[in-house]
């Protein structure tokens, strides 16, 4: 397939360099990588991967101390949801 259209982007230069050799340790250079990125999001109708964002640290603790009922009350806000978290 002939290309005939250009793709102008911009990102973090050591992002941009970690990726080139990652593509080149992959045998292809940073345009075949987006190519068949994007042929990918064609073909799965969305992004070829999930997407999600894991919780960290405090937000485990506090799903933890709800799920073992540490917890307690009708909070009312912020203030007291993190009064409870810090008590």
């Amino acid at each position: 397939m002939r290309a005939d259209a250009s793709v102008t982007i911009r990102m973090n230069k050591s992002i941009k360099q970690q990726a080139q050799k990652l593509f080149a340790d992959l045998g292809i250079d940073m345009s075949s990588a987006v190519n068949l990125f994007i042929k990918q999001a064609i073909f799965q109708n969305g992004l070829p991967f999930e997407v999600s964002k894991k919780p960290n640290a405090v937000t485990l603790s506090a799903i933890e101390d709800a799920d073992n009922g540490k917890l307690k009350g009708d909070l009312q806000g912020t203030a007291e949801l993190l009064d409870s978290l810090n008590a």
